[in-house]
């Protein structure tokens, strides 16, 4: 079944949520590992970076070793490493695949054309660590975020301010563009979610969600549904209707911090990153819990999802990168990353 999430009351939400209560979810196992440790590197790095192009079939890593890892063939063979000054706190891929932008510690915006492993830009955009960087989805601006009350748009290609919006919270944890282009969402310490307009710079939601630290936000792929997590251990998903936000449910992990999250199988699922090694897997429709994760021994800093495969990769403290098969996984063994020979490193 492939539909939009459908808006239920909340008195619907307990009636599914009490019936299927009960039911065990799944626990599934990793198919797949990139281990740095068993790469033979010299300090293998905390995982906090980690995006996909599913169309080149690049893998990018970065973490607090202050070095970006370019890999191919599904993580099986590196293709080059390039210095960041600082802990990597977030990279993304365009949506062509060409360029790359990573965000660190040091408040330092940087995008490489990762064909030729090519600095395109290096940008100083604030004083205080950045942690989170996006595309919007045509791929001309990004926006930046961090612990500085400001929300940066740039042009993608050139590194030049296109808005700064003061957004009045210094601890921002996460941002992402709505599928449209048209909204970009934030959130952080303050446990609030905001919501800018691209093309005006206005906010058009500034709510608070939660007395918690918000840590991840993630838009659905029709934009009618945005979901938010973070310390209290909560994913609070809301419609999307123009500039409104309605809350439709509250999904209770009951421990540990949710710290990543992404929508997976169009929409129809959300997996929740935790800070108890463990990803959670749910069931919009019915709110049911459908599948728990387990392998990681490090709190899961980043997922990311797939379509193409359908599959969900997941970046942890623990130095690994794992993948995995939803619904269901199959265990095939560990597969050690090998150096192309050639690979470029600078």
């Amino acid at each position: 079944m492939r539909c939009a999430f459908p808006v239920m009351t909340a008195v619907v939400w307990a009636v599914f949520q009490g019936f299927l209560g009960a039911q065990t979810p799944t626990v599934l196992s990793s198919f797949h590992i990139v281990d740095m440790k068993k790469r033979g590197e010299t300090r293998a790095p905390v995982i906090t970076a980690l995006d996909i192009d599913a169309a080149h079939n690049l893998l990018a890593t970065a973490g607090d070793d202050h070095q970006i890892r370019l890999f191919g063939s599904g993580g099986d063979q590196l293709l080059a490493t390039w210095p960041s000054e600082g802990w990597v706190y977030d990279l993304r891929f365009d949506p062509t695949g060409r360029y790359l932008a990573g965000v660190n510690e040091w408040g330092v915006l940087t995008v490489w054309e990762w064909q030729s492993a090519r600095q395109l830009y290096r940008l100083q955009v604030s004083g205080a660590a950045l942690r989170a960087v996006s595309f919007s989805p045509d791929g001309r601006v990004i926006a930046v975020a961090g612990f500085d009350p400001t929300l940066v748009i740039l042009e993608s290609l050139t590194g030049r301010i296109v808005r700064q919006l003061s957004t009045g919270v210094r601890d921002q944890r996460d941002a992402a563009f709505s599928p449209d282009g048209r909204f970009v969402a934030v959130t952080g310490g303050s446990g609030r979610l905001q919501l800018w307009e691209v093309s005006t710079g206005r906010l058009v939601v500034n709510q608070t969600v939660s007395p918690r630290r918000q840590r991840a936000l993630a838009f659905a792929p029709t934009g009618l549904v945005l979901a938010v997590g973070g310390e209290d251990g909560r994913v609070r998903v809301f419609a999307v209707s123009g500039t409104s936000l309605q809350l439709v449910t509250t999904l209770e992990l009951g421990e540990g911090q949710i710290t990543t999250l992404t929508f997976c199988n169009g929409g129809e699922e959300i997996a929740a990153g935790t800070s108890r090694n463990e990803i959670r897997v749910f069931e919009l429709a019915s709110g049911r819990e459908i599948g728990r994760l387990r392998g990681h021994t490090g709190t899961v800093a980043r997922l990311v999802w797939t379509a193409e495969q359908g599959v969900l990769a997941s970046g942890s403290f623990d130095t690994t990168i794992r993948f995995w098969q939803l619904p269901a996984a199959t265990v095939v063994g560990e597969r050690s990353a090998t150096t192309v020979p050639g690979a470029v490193r600078q």
